[in-house]
C-alpha cells in the first residue's frame, strides 16, 4: 500500500501560473493538432496493453 500511495503522489505536480499564462496554456490544449502522417500512424497503433 505504501508504494502505491508514493507512486500516486509522484504522478501529481502543481504549477502556479498567472491568469495570462493559464489562458495561453488552455488555448494550446484547445487547438487540434494538424493532421500529419506521423499522427495518423500513432492513432492507428494499438496501445501496448491491448496487444
Amino acid at each position: 500500500m505504501r508504494l502505491y500511495v508514493g507512486s500516486r503522489l509522484l504522478d501529481q505536480a502543481f504549477f502556479a501560473v498567472d491568469e495570462g499564462a493559464f489562458a495561453q496554456f488552455q488555448a494550446l490544449l484547445d487547438q487540434p493538432l494538424p493532421p500529419t502522417d506521423k499522427l495518423r500512424r500513432l492513432l492507428k497503433t494499438k496501445a501496448p496493453w491491448d496487444k
